[in-house]
């Protein structure tokens, strides 16, 4: 579905070339396709559905390069040449993006960089809506295995035990890769092998195939402009282009938002993550006997659930209202309240594996706001 929600070049009789805007819009979404797999609501893995490809071919015709040539242009995906684009109408042979072309005599044989419009011998048009038929096996596939690395994060986030609240697989050897890697990448977090253990994914992605790629590889200056910084940082040992070059560079974007913090990417993908800090913190104020007091009678489940959502919603910027019932009964000082952001503040180092972080300081000076509310609400009223 990633490639319906964006617009793609024309890959069916009467499609128009993109616009400026739309093109844009593709450089963007390359940009930031890791965000789009990692913060969806639910990831679809549709695998072993047969799909009767017969249906998008409109024939095969034979033509001369010198009848084609200035109105078309082609471009080279994984073994076969296809046309990238259509410059003048041509209702004699009703050639469009996507068709695929061979030398009609199989006997010759050129360099495979050699573009057949260049040559003097007859060529053979499959006219297919779609390109050339993909029979790369679906684990070998580059594109594939970047979106089953991105599911494997959000699986590792949201928790194995959870899987089906996230993700629609119809094929269990898929399930059981994602569940394997989504445990890889839980115990990397706990052993704090994260970094290491995301190099490794890079590397597999590295061995993958891209032989069905898609005809954006003729743009090299835009695949340059989609993919940004990212492409002067590229450092894998190989020679990439073409898709190989975009696959690799998102996975690097994803790579590299997880590492500056795993646990912060986590709270804003996963809605409930904050009731685990919840947890935290209010183990320490049950330990803590100036503080347990207050909470002496309340229903922990409901109190971290309140707090949880509570924490989310400051996380993400807001200023959720303080209900005046909870803290106008309670003579709240300043010592207790002090005592409170204290082990907030040890509670937020636990969770997110570090102490100082613009983010997390932001976060800390956001709770301590509400002091004036919390010690003077007493004080106002008595």
């Amino acid at each position: 579905f990633d490639f319906l929600s964006v617009a793609q070049p024309p890959f069916h009789p009467g499609q128009e070339p993109r616009t400026t805007q739309e093109t844009e819009a593709f450089r963007m979404a390359l940009e930031h396709m890791h965000l789009v797999f990692l913060y969806a609501d639910v990831i679809f893995h549709l695998d072993g559905i047969s799909i009767d490809n017969d249906e998008e071919s409109r024939g095969i015709v034979d033509v001369e390069p010198t009848e084609v040539q200035g109105s078309v242009t082609l471009c080279r995906v994984g073994e076969t040449w296809q046309v990238h684009s259509v410059s003048t109408a041509i209702p004699t042979y009703n050639i469009c993006p996507g068709d695929v072309l061979k030398f009609k005599d199989d006997s010759v044989s050129t360099h495979p960089d050699c573009n057949p419009l260049t040559c003097s011998h007859t060529l053979t048009i499959e006219r297919r809506n779609f390109g050339a038929l993909n029979v790369t096996p679906a684990e070998d596939r580059g594109w594939l295995y970047l979106e089953r690395f991105i599911t494997m994060v959000r699986v590792a986030m949201i928790g194995i035990d959870r899987f089906e609240s996230c993700v629609i697989c119809t094929s269990m050897a898929v399930r059981e890769l994602i569940e394997a890697g989504a445990c890889i990448l839980g115990d990397a977090i706990k052993t704090d092998r994260l970094a290491e253990v995301l190099v490794d994914f890079k590397d597999v992605l590295l061995s993958k195939k891209f032989s069905a790629a898609s005809t954006d590889e003729l743009d090299a200056v835009a695949i340059k402009m989609a993919i940004g910084n990212v492409f002067s940082s590229l450092d894998t040992g190989q020679s990439l282009r073409g898709d190989a070059l975009i696959v690799y560079s998102i996975m690097e974007s994803g790579i590299a938002y997880l590492n500056k913090s795993w646990q912060e990417v986590r709270v804003s993908v996963v809605d409930d993550a904050f009731l685990e800090l919840g947890e935290m913190l209010y183990e320490r104020v049950k330990a803590d006997a100036h503080l347990a007091p207050f909470f002496r009678g309340t229903k922990p489940d409901h109190l971290q659930r309140h707090q949880g959502c509570f924490l989310r919603e400051l996380w993400l910027g807001r200023r959720p209202a303080l209900p005046n019932a909870v803290h106008s009964i309670w003579n709240i000082q300043p010592q207790h309240f002090n005592a409170f952001i204290g082990h907030f503040e040890a509670s937020l180092h636990d969770f997110f594996g570090y102490e100082h972080s613009h983010r997390i300081n932001a976060f800390k000076t956001a709770v301590r706001s509400y002091e004036e509310e919390v010690v003077q609400h007493f004080q106002r009223t008595s």
